[in-house]
């Protein structure tokens, strides 16, 4: 788009929506890491807080 000289704000909602898009795949990842991290039954609660915060730790960082 931009190589074909088209106007700014119609590059500015492709980027939006791509952004929007990287976003809610990463935010369905997260979910996945979360899920994941917390399912084990054979956790106790330290365990379960240490992958929770990790989870968190990674939306903070990225997020």
């Amino acid at each position: 788009m931009i190589e074909r000289d088209a106007e700014c704000e119609d590059v500015a909602v492709q980027m939006s929506a791509a952004r929007k898009a990287l976003d809610r795949t990463f935010y369905n990842m997260l979910s996945c890491v979360i899920e994941r991290e917390l399912s084990c039954s054979h956790l106790d609660g330290d365990d379960a807080r240490a992958r929770l915060k990790y989870a968190t730790e990674l939306l903070s960082r990225y997020g």
